[in-house]
């Protein structure tokens, strides 16, 4: 695990986890209210909004949110205090993959002639 990625986890939990299903007792968490609470934060989840940014969450960041319930319940499903993991049946948004960066022949020769010291030239590969 990095080192920022339990501080992530928090985060989830309380900025969009709790304020919203916070008062659910676990054993009243259906998949649909898992699903009910991931377009909510799609819609209007953002906390702090900076200008012209949208109210709603990024799918990636609605995922992660899914991905910190998952890993809590299915603890609690370990630990005896649910039958089920209930966000293992929910339905989070699907993050897109981004696009393979591809270089052209002339920025594969400057970026090679550069390593091997023959040239000062910076290659940049585009999208």
């Amino acid at each position: 695990m990095r080192p920022k990625t339990p501080a992530k986890y928090r985060l989830c939990k309380d900025a969009y986890v709790v304020p919203v299903i916070g008062e659910t007792a676990l054993q009243d968490l259906t998949p649909v209210r898992l699903n009910l609470l991931y377009g909510h934060l799609l819609k209007q989840g953002r906390v702090r909004r900076r200008a012209k940014q949208a109210p709603g969450l990024s799918p990636a960041t609605v995922a992660t949110v899914h991905r910190v319930l998952r890993q809590a319940l299915g603890d609690a499903v370990r630990w005896g205090y649910l039958p089920r993991n209930v966000a293992e049946e929910a339905q989070p948004p699907s993050v897109g993959r981004r696009a393979a960066t591809v270089c052209t022949p002339e920025q594969l020769r400057a970026f090679v002639a550069h390593i091997r010291g023959d040239g000062s030239t910076r290659s940049t590969c585009s999208r």
